[in-house]
């Protein structure tokens, strides 16, 4: 019995709670638990909802649910259930950067950045509020919020590696000199497992930003297989292919079951919009990025490319200039995203 209560004990830990009292928690609670402990999400999801019908008010089950659907990448079903944790002591940090992340994917990047500030007021042990501000920073181009999120930073847990990481990041948004051994430096860091596949991660967009996306497109396989249901991997992943000269290929990397039922997000539908410009089909990719916010970088190139195509001078120059005026990514030539057989002599 004894060892029955450590076990629990331990799990409930990771919501927050421990029991109090001699009642048993259910059954499915413990089991769902278990399963995200064993990173099978689907497994603890099927748990969890079982719990959830027989035990509508147990927010333990319903902070589970968001755990394992921000695994699976279900924002859909992630936003089902915020709402309800929002007014409950349940209403944790990973639960905010959940939410948090999903805005992101949509543009709401407002509500974005105040869910990652209360997910830091929380001062949590954990890198992931900072680490996530500051990529939306980055971003949003605002340079001093990425400077305040490196200090959170850098006082969290193995704060200084994925403070290098953003770093890295920033050097390699603003093809900085530096960017190169930037990236090297992050070897340093290669026990920890998160950040070896962050500098994979940017290890391919520095070889787009060099004009090399043959190798970035080798590189891109290891990251999709390492997370499937990833619209960040298979956005990077259509755009290597994309600028290889197969937009064909490139399309088909959105069609993997686990992405096939998902919205775009922001970044996934404005390289989705390059892909269609180049198989030809303007008016689509128009519609596509008519549904994204304009300010988004990733956005303003796509709007830039699809005005390139229609031989618009007077958009190719206005979204141009607003390429340049970011400070972050405005030093970045656009001419990169032609693709390689296209700029063949």
């Amino acid at each position: 019995m004894g060892r029955r209560w450590v076990t629990t004990a331990l799990l409930l830990g990771l919501f927050g709670t421990a029991p109090a009292s001699a009642t048993p928690p259910p059954p499915e609670l413990l089991m769902g638990m278990a399963e995200l402990q064993r990173n099978r999400p689907r497994m603890a999801v099927e748990k969890f909802l079982k719990l959830l019908r027989e035990h509508p008010e147990e927010h333990r089950g319903r902070l589970g649910l968001v755990r394992a659907f921000d695994q699976l990448g279900r924002c859909d079903r992630i936003m089902e259930h915020v709402p309800a944790l929002e007014v409950t002591r349940f209403w944790m940090p990973d639960a905010m950067i959940a939410q948090a992340d999903c805005e992101v994917d949509v543009g709401a990047y407002a509500i974005a950045r105040s869910l990652y500030v209360q997910a830091i007021d929380r001062q949590t042990e954990s890198p992931q509020p900072p680490l996530r501000l500051a990529r939306l920073c980055i971003i949003l181009g605002d340079l001093s919020c990425v400077g305040d999120a490196l200090d959170e930073l850098l006082v969290r847990e193995r704060g200084p590696a994925w403070a290098a990481v953003v770093e890295a990041e920033l050097a390699v948004a603003m093809a900085a000199p530096s960017a190169d051994g930037q990236l090297v430096a992050l070897g340093l860091y290669g026990f920890l497992p998160e950040v070896t596949m962050e500098s994979a991660r940017l290890q391919v967009l520095r070889l787009l930003d060099v004009g090399d996306p043959s190798t970035a497109a080798e590189r891109s396989v290891e990251l999709v297989a390492a997370n499937v249901s990833s619209q960040v991997y298979a956005s990077i992943r259509a755009e290597a292919l994309r600028r290889s000269g197969y937009p064909v290929d490139a399309l088909a990397a959105f069609s993997r079951p686990a992405l096939r039922t998902r919205a775009d997000s922001v970044q996934m539908g404005a390289v989705r919009a390059r892909v269609l410009t180049d198989l030809g089909d303007l008016s689509e990719a128009r519609l596509v990025l008519t549904g994204l916010p304009a300010g988004d970088p990733e956005v303003v190139a796509s709007w830039w490319y699809l005005a390139r195509a229609r031989a618009d001078a007077a958009g190719i120059e206005a979204w141009r200039a607003r390429w340049a005026a970011h400070p972050v990514y405005g030093g970045r030539p656009l001419e990169l995203l032609i693709p390689l057989a296209e700029n063949a002599p």
